[in-house]
């Protein structure tokens, strides 16, 4: 006898933590991820110790950071409790990161790929594409909205000299 199996139901689901220091956006994006039933909400971080004290090695496949919690750059965080990428990747390496962000300059681009980053998502091309990006991220690829890849390859301004 041959019994339907829907395969989300089956296989492990992806589990996700979604660090949003805006609690009504938070819970927004997660019930907008959760739609998928192949991925779980695992956390709600909305503060910088929450993610420091919530998150630990091995609890989490990816990890979508809000980039206000990264404060003024990816190096150091504003006001509080510095959240510094590098230490969040270093934690557990396994982890994937996917950050979004109202801006990114090539220098905030630069720094995310060189700390292992796996995508970057401006939240002015649509927050609908996440979910896509998750998808993209759990079979092992990664995501940059496409303006930032465009960004990316242009070459240098020239500045005058004055």
């Amino acid at each position: 006898m041959n019994i339907p199996v829907n395969l989300p139901d089956i296989l492990p689901r992806y589990r996700v933590a979604v660090a949003e220091p805006h609690p009504r956006l938070c819970r927004g994006l997660c019930e907008m991820i959760a739609r998928d039933r192949s991925v779980r909400i695992i956390a709600r971080l909305t503060s910088v110790d929450d993610l420091y004290r919530r998150l630990d090695p091995g609890e989490c496949d990816l990890l979508l950071l809000d980039s206000d919690l990264l404060g003024d750059s990816l190096t150091g965080g504003s006001a509080g409790r510095p959240l510094r990428l590098p230490d969040i990747m270093a934690v557990d390496p396994a982890r994937r990161v996917l950050i979004y962000t109202f801006s990114a300059g090539r220098a905030f681009l630069h720094h995310a790929l060189e700390s292992g980053v796996h995508g970057v998502l401006l939240k002015d091309e649509g927050l609908d594409q996440i979910p896509q990006a998750i998808a993209a991220i759990r079979r092992g690829g990664h995501w940059f909205s496409d303006r930032l890849l465009t960004q990316r390859q242009r070459p240098p301004q020239k500045r005058p000299p004055y």
